[in-house]
């Protein structure tokens, strides 16, 4: 017979994989020792119950792991509602297109509070004006989301007036919609003849604990199917066989990616001492000079505020 004795090490590892909820911060530690404990933390279940918020968002803070997230099961987000919020803390970049989400899911709620937010990806998520003006109109001149330059809301179906609200989300500066989109209509932006998508890629550690969570999300609806099946004037049910397709049947489109457009302040002085103001958007002001007042000393962006 045999012994494999662990090393101290090893056990070091184990040991404060299964108590993480014990840590206050891993701030420090080398890369390579968070992303073990955390697969020894997935390993040991401390992430199936949807009770882990705090320990998931302490480990983003400490590390780069949950930078990127890519949601493509909407059963996984309602299961673990808590955790995925806990793990949105620190995204930079996150990706729910094809995740048939509505006006009133709460997750539309949680965005515009993720501080770190660069790139937001809603491509055929099912969203209508309603649950956009949720995340946009909390964002109007950069009051939330701050550092959102990105917005993909290609396959959404969206108002001609909800379009030019985003005029307003002044930190945004790239929006792709769809080539059916009237881009004229869309004030403050240009078409780029060149567009480049942003592609979100997860790391290893986060696509483990999502597949572990989708896993663990069919087996329980497949418990609670037999379970309902088990009643006497049960009907039987069939079974729902869209659970694990994480792979959406994407429709072929064109999208089209548009740039925010500096505005050109023009001014001209005529005969009679009068500036005339005309800016990108065509509006036009006049104002009329003090005497012997250079123009240079004039505050034109303050005339539209």
């Amino acid at each position: 017979m045999f012994f494999n004795p662990v090393s101290l090490f090893d056990q070091c590892f184990t040991f404060v994989g299964k108590h993480m909820n014990y840590i206050d911060s891993l701030i420090g530690f080398p890369p390579e020792f968070s992303t073990r404990i955390l697969d020894t933390g997935i390993q040991e279940g401390l992430f199936d119950t949807d009770t882990a918020i705090d320990i998931l968002r302490m480990y983003g803070e400490s590390t780069d792991e949950f930078r990127a997230l890519s949601l493509s099961n909407i059963m996984v987000l309602n299961e673990f509602e808590m955790n995925i919020q806990g793990v949105l803390q620190t995204v930079h970049k996150l990706d729910l297109s094809h995740l048939q989400l509505d006006d009133e899911h709460e997750i539309l709620s949680w965005i515009p509070e993720l501080e770190f937010l660069q790139v937001l990806i809603l491509d055929q998520s099912n969203i209508s004006d309603r649950g956009m003006k949720k995340i946009t109109y909390p964002a109007f001149a950069g009051k939330k989301l701050a550092n959102l330059h990105y917005l993909d809301i290609s396959g959404l179906h969206l108002s001609l007036k909800f379009f030019k609200t985003l005029k307003h989300v002044t930190q945004l500066q790239t929006l792709i919609v769809d080539s059916e989109t009237c881009i004229d209509d869309i004030p403050g932006f240009s078409k780029v003849s060149r567009p480049q998508l942003e592609q979100v890629r997860m790391s290893s550690i986060l696509i483990k604990l999502l597949e572990r969570w989708t896993a663990l999300t069919m087996c329980r609806r497949k418990q609670k199917h037999i379970l309902h099946n088990s009643t006497f004037y049960s009907k039987p049910l069939k079974p729902n066989t869209q659970i694990l397709n994480t792979d959406s049947q994407e429709v072929t489109r064109n999208k089209i990616m548009l740039r925010r457009s500096e505005e050109i302040i023009k001014t001209t002085l005529n005969s009679r001492k009068r500036i005339r103001l005309q800016d990108n958007m065509g509006r036009n002001k006049m104002i009329k000079l003090e005497k012997n007042s250079p123009i240079e000393n004039i505050d034109l962006l303050s005339l539209y505020q």
